[in-house]
């Protein structure tokens, strides 16, 4: 993908070449582009619309990084949260800043992986590539960010912790099933315990494995399966299991 920018050098940046406005426009993934002259974003993509909390992608022309993050923290207003959310917008904001100043000292494209959440509650577990944009002199004048989000990928147990982090349980699991697309599934909300005993059996482990990484009997668990399968309507919770099953998961350490 980063080899890909190699024939985006339009110049002057403000009349955004038409390859490169094609790439950000129609890529499937968040991607918005930054004059480094003005340190101003002049383009983005619906996703990144979406990921900001713009109302347009018009929205972003003229804002600077700093923009964006107060934005996005004005966007949403969570409870119970609120300061550690905060923190993390901050802590992306020094990263973006100290990766452009890579860009232009190295002149390269840098590669950066991050856990966040999203305006809408949602986690994103990305990889983002930043790459410089040359003119025909060779001078960067802009940069291109793209955001791989990785999340529909990410193991489901190792994924719903992530959302108790950033969440207070209830908001976990109700966001966790939203994200998933399975929330109609449910008439009434799992508990924590019957999430956590519903995504280790999902691996395929067995009653007396969950009991023995729970620390619970195998009665508890049982008992656990029999509220899920209550609180499930329209399947049952082996059913809900093979749906699950078909994520194409994979085993990044994107949290390392």
């Amino acid at each position: 993908m980063v080899q890909s920018f190699a024939f985006l050098t339009r110049t002057p940046i403000t009349s955004v070449g038409d390859d490169l406005t094609e790439f950000i426009l129609r890529a499937p993934f968040s991607a918005h582009l930054r004059d480094t002259k003005t340190n101003q974003y002049i383009l983005c993509n619906e996703f990144s619309k979406e990921n900001i909390g713009l109302q347009s992608t018009q929205d972003i022309v003229g804002l600077k990084p700093r923009d964006v993050i107060e934005h996005r923290g004005l966007a949403d207003q969570p409870s119970g949260y609120l300061e550690a959310w905060h923190r993390k917008l901050q802590n992306l904001l020094d990263k973006t800043y100290e990766l452009s100043n890579q860009i232009l000292n190295e002149r390269v494209p840098v590669f950066q992986r991050d856990i966040e959440l999203t305006v809408s509650g949602f986690i994103r577990i990305t990889q983002t590539i930043r790459s410089p944009i040359f003119n025909n002199n060779k001078k960067i004048v802009a940069i291109a960010s793209v955001d791989y989000d990785f999340a529909k990928q990410c193991e489901l147990f190792y994924l719903f912790n992530f959302y108790t982090q950033y969440l207070p349980p209830k908001k976990a699991i109700e966001n966790f099933l939203k994200f998933l697309g399975i929330m109609h599934y449910f008439s009434e909300m799992p508990t924590y315990k019957e999430m956590m005993t519903m995504l280790l059996m999902c691996r395929n482990s067995s009653i007396e494995s969950v009991a023995t990484q729970l620390k619970i009997s195998k009665r508890t668990i049982q008992e656990y399966k029999t509220q899920l399968n209550r609180k499930l309507q329209g399947l049952n919770l082996n059913q809900l299991f093979i749906q699950l099953r078909t994520r194409n998961e994979s085993n990044f350490s994107i949290w390392e």
